[in-house]
């Protein structure tokens, strides 16, 4: 009872967490010119972006299944699409829960959940690096202005907080864990609960490594590539949807994309209101749009790519269930 009041009110804090940043991204809007905005939508634009964005997530379930393949070949794709999308679709409810349910959703007796979460962590790892690339790419094309902004709106508030006392915590906190490491792998043959977490712990690894037993490994590159190509794609195409952006390029889609990538580090449901508030604030600072244009291209690009998860994810969660029973019937 205890814990299940505990994630009770952390959910209730980070809806909490959303509904102010909601706030702040709206409080400031001018509804008659929003709307008056919002007529002038090209939505086959907005169709596009959608089209974009269900392309990266098929490219990523296929980069995914690959590298589930060494460790149970007899994993098949639809399994991994539906887990893939039932994740996601976890992810816009509940920030984190994504990468648990899509695990499970794709467990095996070869593939255990270990296993198949260390993949998890080789994916996200490489995902990292893409973020460093778009946002490299971002400075070389928008050198400029992002240099501005990175400073004025980024870094100096985040100097602000990280005093002495921060760092020094975060210190601690990795020394605690490393050597938390060290006492699970020294004491896992005088206690099962040591034993078991050892064990998690080696299983994440095999799954880690699984990276080096793909046998296409310049698949895999392509996909991660293709991945983050259809991602900034989707910032491009609601460009052409707005008129008043339609004279932006590629590399300010990169740009958009890389601040974007901001707003996934804080941890509210699917996003919501982080991803808006950062957006109208790069795209005001940096570009002079009106705030109104910068929530009306963040409420387009956000909300196109949600709806897209809660249609794939409901249409795989019938099919998970759908397979489950017929796997059940033929067993009996």
């Amino acid at each position: 009872m205890a814990k299940k009041a505990l994630k009770i009110l952390e959910y209730i804090a980070l809806l909490g967490i959303a509904g102010l940043l909601i706030w702040l991204a709206l409080r400031g809007i001018d509804w008659k010119v929003f709307v008056e905005n919002l007529h002038t939508v090209k939505w086959w634009g907005v169709g596009l972006s959608a089209l974009a964005c269900v392309i990266a997530i098929a490219i990523r379930a296929e980069r995914w299944k690959d590298m589930l393949l060494p460790l149970d070949p007899s994993t098949k794709r639809i399994t991994v699409w539906d887990a893939s999308n039932v994740g996601s679709l976890s992810y816009l409810a509940i920030p984190g829960s994504g990468e648990f349910v899509r695990c499970a959703g794709v467990t095996t007796k070869l593939a255990t959940y270990d296993k198949v979460f260390g993949t998890t962590i080789m994916e996200r790892t490489w995902d990292v690096v893409m973020v460093i690339v778009v946002t490299v790419l971002a400075v070389i094309f928008k050198n400029d202005e992002i240099g501005s902004f990175m400073r004025e709106s980024v870094l100096k508030p985040a100097a602000g907080r990280m005093t002495t006392q921060l760092w020094v915590i975060l210190g601690a906190a990795v020394v605690a864990i490393g050597v938390f490491i060290y006492l699970i792998f020294k004491l896992r043959d005088r206690s099962k609960f040591f034993g078991k977490l050892a064990g998690w712990m080696v299983g994440i690894l095999d799954g880690f490594k699984t990276f080096g037993a793909i046998s296409h490994k310049w698949r895999f590159m392509v996909y991660t590539l293709g991945i983050w190509f259809f991602y900034v794609a989707m910032c491009q195409c609601v460009f052409w949807a707005m008129p008043e952006l339609g004279g932006l390029t590629f590399g300010d889609a990169l740009f958009i994309s890389a601040i974007g990538n901001v707003a996934s580090l804080i941890p509210v449901p699917g996003g919501m209101g982080a991803y808006h508030y950062i957006i109208a604030l790069a795209m005001s600072q940096i570009y002079g749009f009106g705030w109104e244009t910068g929530i009306l291209f963040a409420t387009l690009t956000h909300e196109s790519r949600s709806l897209m998860l809660v249609v794939l994810g409901a249409v795989s969660s019938v099919n998970m269930s759908l397979t489950r029973k017929r796997a059940a019937s033929t067993a009996n």
